[in-house]
């Protein structure tokens, strides 16, 4: 699979500061990586060590926390692991998943998905509607549509 990166703004858990980096996508990581040089200055502390084992097989702790994470116009709260100063910042599962998105490689961007429910040997496909229609928003389109190219938000 190719990679690429995406536009996030990281904030912190009250939503009150925001930072913009470019975020590689890697479904291969737990939780989204984001340098300890960028949350600190936002004041984020860390919640609690987490225990993580690296491609080599070696076990290590970092410090994890919850943040705000805004991309393509949605905001909402991801656990964030305090990465080494300097490194690139990556997006992980958790929050591709939280947000309802995957990676599209060919194209090099991230489409909308819808969630998935399992139970009972049934599958159920939610298709959770950001836009609020049943507040009076636009309903939801095609959630394979690319999200640069959706007009309802």
């Amino acid at each position: 699979m190719g990679t690429f990166r995406v536009p996030i703004d990281v904030g912190d858990f009250e939503g009150r500061r925001f930072v913009h980096v470019d975020a590689l996508v890697d479904t291969g990581a737990t939780y989204t990586w984001i340098p300890r040089d960028v949350l600190e200055p936002l004041d984020i502390r860390s919640d609690e060590k987490c225990p993580f084992v690296l491609a080599a097989g070696r076990q290590v702790e970092y410090d994890i926390a919850w943040v705000r994470l805004r991309m393509d116009g949605r905001t909402q709260p991801t656990l964030a692991v305090f990465g080494d100063p300097g490194t690139e910042a990556f997006l992980g599962a958790f929050t591709l998943e939280g947000f309802r998105l995957a990676p599209d490689p060919v194209n090099r961007r991230l489409i909308s998905v819808p969630a998935l429910l399992k139970s009972a040997g049934q599958s159920r496909h939610v298709a959770c509607d950001p836009a609020g229609a049943r507040r009076g928003g636009t309903p939801s389109r095609n959630p394979q549509e690319p999200l640069s190219r959706r007009d309802d938000r």
